[in-house]
């Protein structure tokens, strides 16, 4: 199963840092097949994504891409496929869409063949997450995105499906409904944390622990929850004289 991790500070942080605790939870963690981060640029305002076909540990410039990269929010995705055929960057998350959000999942979403005629000519790969990607992103024309998740988890069925989003404005959307691999909210430091369990499903989750050693109010989400972030504060523009 694949695993999520997200970030948000008020204050800036370095990619690096957050590189640095998803290298153990992609040792800890069922991945290896793939890795991929997306953050808010500080300068563009605009959503980024840096991904490969391997894991994060066998990747040879993660820091060198990103690692001096800041941000206010981020999320990253280690990647256990469903289909192990579908290994490659095509099917690599985060998907950055044309409207210009990321969008990951962890889990499975059995109708993806069912829903991927409508879709034709938009996907790149074989993955039932880009399906998932390309869904919300018609739904986000009908409704606010937290609806959105939800409608993506009720056509496309199944019961573990943890979905994320992050948008050019900072806002980042996750629903939690996998019931395999679980996702836990907790404060470390100054910043706001996301994290599937590593496949705990227990309400006591000691690898999360052990992740965040100095977590604060570290909670399990209930299946069905959506956890939502704001959008990042812009600094204010001094008026001109």
């Amino acid at each position: 199963m694949c695993e999520i991790l997200a970030m948000r500070s008020e204050v800036p942080f370095r990619l690096g840092q957050m590189l640095a605790i998803a290298e153990r939870l992609d040792a800890w963690g069922d991945t290896g097949y793939g890795w991929g981060i997306a953050w808010r640029d500080l300068e563009t305002r605009q959503v980024r994504v840096y991904k490969q076909p391997v894991s994060l540990l066998a990747d040879p410039r993660p820091y060198a891409a990103v690692g001096d990269r800041s941000t206010h929010v981020a999320f990253l995705h280690l990647r256990s496929p469903s289909d192990p055929t579908t290994v490659g960057l095509p099917d690599t998350q985060p998907f950055l869409n044309r409207t210009g959000f990321a969008f990951a999942h962890n889990g499975y979403l059995p109708a993806h063949n069912e829903l991927r005629p409508r879709f034709a000519g938009r996907y790149a790969g074989r993955a039932d997450s880009e399906i998932g990607s390309l869904l919300f992103e018609d739904l986000l024309g009908e409704t606010d995105p937290a609806a959105a998740l939800r409608e993506v988890h009720r056509r496309m069925g199944g019961d573990r499906a943890n979905l994320i989003a992050l948008f050019p404005d900072g806002r980042l959307f996750a629903y939690a409904s996998h019931v395999g691999n679980l996702l836990c909210s907790l404060r470390d430091d100054d910043r706001e944390v996301l994290v599937t369990s590593m496949h705990q499903t227990a309400p006591d989750v000691p690898l999360v622990q052990r992740l965040f050693p100095g977590a604060q109010d570290l909670r399990v989400l209930p299946f069905g929850e959506i956890v939502t972030w704001a959008a990042v504060a812009e600094p204010a523009v001094a008026a001109r004289r």
